[in-house]
Order: C-alpha cells, then structure tokens, then sequence
C-alpha cells in the first residue's frame, strides 16, 4: 500500500485554466469525413483565437463586436471591464477587447446550487420531508 506524508506535499495545478477569445461573424464550415464533426474556418476563427492568446488564465476575452450583439438583458449577466486595444496577428486595424465576467449575484446563485444550498427557496408542499 502506498503512504505518502501529505504534509510536504504542496499544490502544483487547481483545475483547468483556460483564455477565452471570443468574436461574432460569418464563418464558413464543413463536415469531417473523418469524425463526422462540423470544422469551422474564416477570419472569424483567427480572430477569435487571435484574442484568446491575448487572454489570461480564466478570463474571457471579447471583441466590441461580441458586445454589440448582445442584448441588454444578456448584459445584464456579465460585469464588462475594458481590457485594452489590442494589434492582433493578421490583423490590420487594433481591435478593443473586454474582459466578461459572470454578475456577482449569478456568481453566487451557481456557487450555491454546486454546493447543493437552495438558501431563500422553500420545499415543495408535496415533498415527502425526511
């Protein structure tokens, strides 16, 4: 049996720690003949990754075009900081990015339901109580 001193362990790696890019438009896709999966491919994807190389760890990265095609209520869900004017790779003009991040009152209403707390919802009057 394996037995470790975990007191000397220390923590090299927390969960996965992706950059997002994202960014809107036309793109042009077909089917795998492979995997039967859609491939995309355009100027949207380049830009799009071009952004996410601009991204730190965890955050979500996003064009002013992504912005303008949501909707004031999708808005609603996101806190939006300007990161910065970008010169991206390929591309000609800067481009403005903003970093989205999830409403705090979101933030903490999926936190709950992960942890399984339904804090300010009642039982079901049907519900069998244990």
């Amino acid at each position: 049996m394996w037995d470790a001193d975990l007191s000397r362990v220390s923590l090299v790696h927390k969960g996965l720690r992706l950059r997002t890019g994202l960014h809107v438009g036309r793109v042009e896709c077909h089917v795998n003949s492979r995997s039967g999966r859609l491939a995309y491919r355009g100027r949207v994807m380049n830009r799009a990754a071009r952004i996410a190389s601009k991204a730190q760890e965890g955050q979500v990265l996003v064009s002013r075009d992504v912005l303008g095609g949501m909707s004031p209520a999708d808005l609603e869900s996101f806190t939006v900081e300007l990161s910065g004017t970008y010169a991206l790779k390929g591309v000609s003009e800067l481009i403005e990015c903003y970093t989205l991040t999830l409403a705090p009152a979101l933030r903490l209403r999926r936190l709950n339901s992960a942890h399984g707390s339904h804090e300010g919802t009642k039982p079901d009057s049907g519900a069998a109580q244990p």
